[in-house]
């Protein structure tokens, strides 16, 4: 037995003691058979006089444990969501990656107007320059690629 098995032993036993000595004190009071006797009495308010009670010594009720506990299920639910959610972004981002410096692999496009191959600068961009995107483009079309 190690020495915190020991110490939370002689804890429980401290604590079982001062407890007992509570109950045997309080059953033994001349004030505590007519007390309950009235909380009987007053029928619904048993409920709230026990929870005042209890409130006042700290201890919380059965609802307000039950509570917790959803609220924690709750907590515990939205937490997998956000770890889910952060490996699915995860997955995506290294699915993109090139492995040179963490940038997302360029898409090339060939300009319709002069054939050059191209990096587009947006997703809607669709021709090299803007004199291909016109029409008047001075640059002739690449015709130095083999075509195999």
């Amino acid at each position: 037995m190690t020495d915190q098995d020991s110490f939370f032993n002689k804890i429980n036993r401290t604590t079982d003691q001062i407890i007992k000595t509570l109950i045997d004190d309080l059953l033994a009071s001349e004030y505590f058979g007519p007390a309950v006797e009235k909380i009987v009495h007053a029928g619904g308010l048993i409920d709230e006089h026990i929870q005042t009670a209890l409130h006042a010594v700290r201890v919380a009720s059965k609802r307000e444990v039950e509570d917790l506990e959803e609220r924690l299920v709750r907590l515990e639910q939205k937490l997998e969501r956000a770890l889910s959610s952060i490996e699915e972004i995860k997955a995506h981002n290294q699915t993109g990656r090139t492995g040179t410096h963490g940038k997302t692999a360029a898409k090339t496009l060939r300009c319709p107007t002069c054939g050059r191959e191209f990096s587009p600068k947006s997703s809607s961009q669709k021709f090299c320059s803007a004199a291909c995107r016109s029409g008047s483009s001075p640059v002739q079309p690449d015709t130095t690629k083999q075509r195999t």
